[in-house]
Formats: structure tokens, sequence, C-alpha cells
């Protein structure tokens, strides 16, 4: 008999009584913080949340003093909220949000993302009821106390930063206090720390130009324009697909419906596009920006207008430089989440068979081959390049000896002996020239 037979054929098991049995807060909070966030999708998680708020102005400061310890400020306004909403926002699994298409997906973001860099995690907020108010996860004070969240008064400078953002209205600002986990190593000089940490926020400025392109693209009247500016500084979108370009091909375009297991149908679009190669950009300032590489060439995976996942194939193929042209934008909504297996970071997804097997055979090889025709194009033309070099350099020396060679004037003094005079710039000398074999 087979064992779903023997399963349903079982007696409802009767409880007997049942216990309280509450997980030990420091070592849950502490675990928590290996969720494998890295710096830069801890700080996405907190945008994302921002962005879900209904913000238009996100401001990112991250700042260190002179004992190289870094405080990180997320700020925005957006609509904001009271004390028992900041209260669960706070809870590990807040409440669900009202809309689904939310870039906020499992209500754990805020705080796994936050704590996987810092040890002190404030939320600072203004809502409907317009007072400002300041709760915190302290992570040693969990510790020593159990599930206790600090609600604390908001300093003069947390106020300042709050202003600057939101002004006498709404929104949130994130901090984050006692950053233990953001060097890979201890600095023990202000510059090499300060240097350390203007490398992260480079690294960081790039991924939010990534990540929230369509946001930040003014010309997406179909996506929530939103400005992001990073130390005072905006934050400009960055285009994988080159679509400005004059050489940016699109090479194949597809909407694929997909009916889930409860009946319900649902869809995502593809498109190929294949970028310019790199002697065809329109400036060499354009060039730098596109990143023509193997490191930037497939897929760019986007959940709601916000990438997840960009640069590989998914295990389709390996790189090989001659696809490096070829970039695939792969969106899709909500209502996929589940078919597709979006991780609580929302950064990879996972296809099942049928759509794997899909785009890598019937949607992918003819994009593949016109942008690995393209590539080879582009190689086939310097190599020529290089050839018809090669010959100007042998063609040009021949022309710069002709004259020398055309210059000499030849008289014969002695035919029978074959005898000559032999003048040019060098001077006059008598040489003998031996004929072999005389014709007319």
């Amino acid at each position: 008999m087979a064992l779903d037979n023997i399963l349903l054929d079982n007696p409802t098991q009767v409880i007997l009584d049942d216990f309280d049995n509450p997980p030990d807060p420091e070592r849950v909070i502490e675990g928590l913080r290996d969720t494998g966030y890295d710096f830069n999708t801890a700080i996405a998680d907190i945008v994302d949340n921002s962005i879900a708020a209904e913000a238009t102005q996100i401001d990112i400061l991250i700042n260190m003093d002179p004992h190289n310890e870094v405080t990180v400020y997320i700020a925005d306004n957006g609509i904001g909220m009271n004390l028992p909403q900041l209260v669960n926002a706070m809870k590990y699994g807040s409440d669900r949000r009202p809309d689904p298409s939310s870039l906020g997906k499992f209500g754990l973001g805020l705080k796994t993302a936050s704590t996987s860099f810092c040890r002190k995690l404030s939320l600072i907020s203004r809502g409907d009821d317009h007072q400002l108010r300041k709760v915190q996860w302290d992570l040693d004070y969990v510790a020593e106390k159990g599930w206790k969240l600090k609600n604390l008064a908001v300093s003069e400078d947390e106020e300042e930063i709050f202003e600057q953002t939101a002004g006498d209205g709404t929104g949130t600002v994130v901090v984050w206090e006692n950053n233990d986990r953001l060097f890979l190593r201890e600095y023990k000089q202000t510059a090499a720390a300060q240097n350390a940490l203007d490398k992260i926020i480079d690294k960081l400025r790039f991924h939010l130009s990534v990540v929230y392109q369509r946001f930040l693209d003014v010309g997406r009247p179909d996506v929530p324009n939103v400005t992001i500016t990073l130390n005072n500084k905006p934050v400009e979108p960055w285009d994988p697909f080159c679509i400005g370009e004059q050489n940016t091909e699109l090479l194949a375009t597809k909407t694929i419906k997909v009916t889930m297991p409860s009946g319900e149908t649902s869809s995502f679009t593809l498109k190929a596009y294949a970028v310019p190669r790199k002697d065809t950009y329109s400036s060499k300032e354009a060039e730098k920006i596109a990143h023509v590489s193997t490191d930037y060439m497939g897929f760019y995976i986007y959940r709601e207008n916000r990438l997840i996942h960009y640069g590989d194939w998914l295990n389709m193929f390996v790189k090989d430089p001659h696809d490096s042209l070829l970039r695939i934008d792969f969106s899709f909504d909500h209502t996929l989440d589940d078919a597709f297996n979006v991780d609580i970071k929302k950064s990879k997804i996972q296809l099942n068979e049928q759509i794997y097997t899909f785009i890598r055979d019937q949607f992918l090889p003819a994009p593949k081959r016109s942008a690995n025709q393209k590539y080879r194009k582009g190689v086939d033309t310097n190599v020529s390049k290089q050839a018809q070099n090669a010959h100007s350099a042998s063609n040009q020396n021949i022309e710069e000896k002709a004259p020398s060679i055309e210059s000499s004037k030849v008289t014969v003094t002695d035919a029978s002996t074959g005898k000559v005079l032999i003048q040019n710039k060098n001077g006059s000398f008598t040489h003998t020239i031996v004929v072999q074999t005389a014709e007319k």
C-alpha cells in the first residue's frame, strides 16, 4: 500500500496537552545575524521598506568617528509609523503588508539585514499621530533581559537627520550603531579605516544604481520615481541594456503565461538585448559605464521592477567571452514569488524545470547566436585593421626609401668590362656589373 494511503488512514492524533516553548532570545537573535547578507543587499533591504512606505526621497549617511566607529542612517519621507506600528515593524515576522506587491516580503528583512552588521538597531519615525518616536533592538540588552524592545528618546542629531529628509512631515530613519561586522579586519589607523570605508561606499553606490535603476529613472512613468542620495550625493541610475545607445539591439521579446497549481494565471517577460561592442559606443565614458565584460552578461531579474539578481546564466551556460554582449531582461511581479521561490534576501530565484528548459532551449538560442556574431564581427574587424596597419607600416618604409634609390645616377664608363660610375647623395664610386645572359 502506498505511503500516502497509509497516512490518510491514520486516525487524528489526540492532543493531551501543550506547552509554551519560547526560543532562547540570545541564541536566536545572534543566530539570525548569519542569514547571508552582504552590506549591499542589507542596505537594499532597508531601501525596499522605504519604497514600500511610498517614500520619494531616501537619504543614506555613513559616518565614521575618530575612533573608527561607523554609524549608518537611512532616512525617508514615507508614510511613517505610530508607536504600535513601530513595535510591529520591529517584531521578527511582522504582520503582512496590505499591499502584496510591496518590496518588503517576509517581515524579517529590517531586523535580519540590519543586525547582520550592527548590534544596535534603532527605528525613528513620525506617523499619522505626528509624534517622533524611537525604539531599539540592542543585542546585548536582549541577551540580558530577553525579548525587550527599548523605547528611547530621540537625540538632537537624530531629529536633525530626520528633518533634513522628511521636514515636518511623516517619515522614518533606520539607525545602525556598533557595526562590528562592517570591516573584514580591524584598522588601527583612521586613514586606513576611512580608505576601506570609502571603497565600501563606492560599491554600495553602484549596487543601488543597478538595483533601483527603474525607480531612479525619471523617464519611467510606469514605476514610482524615487530620489536616493548617498552621503549627500545623488545616486544615478545604471541601465544594463544601454537603451540610449544607437548600437544597442533588441534581439527578442517574449511574454510567457504561467498557470499556478491553484489555477490562477500570471506571466513574466523576457527581452534579449545585445549591447554595443566596446568600439561602437557614443563616447569613451559611455563605454566605461556600460561595463562590457563577462561579469555583466546574462540575466537581469526584476521583481516588481526591483533588480534581485544579475550577471550569470542561472547555470544554463558557462560564461563565454563571445556572449559578453548579451543581456536578458527577466521581469515578473509578486504573483510569481512562490513559483520562483524568491529567497528572504530577494537576491535570487529558482526556476522550475519546465520554465528553465523553455528559456534555455527555445528562447535563448537565437539571441545568443546574434550577440555572438556581433561580438565576432568586432573581433574580425579589429584583426583586419591590425593586418592593414602592419602592411601600411611596410609600405611607408618602402616609400621613404624610394627617393634615395631614385636619386642614383648610373653612367657606363667601359661597356666591354661592365664598369659603371654610380653617383648619389653619398658621393661617386665605380662598380662592375656582370651580365650573366645577354638579350636584346
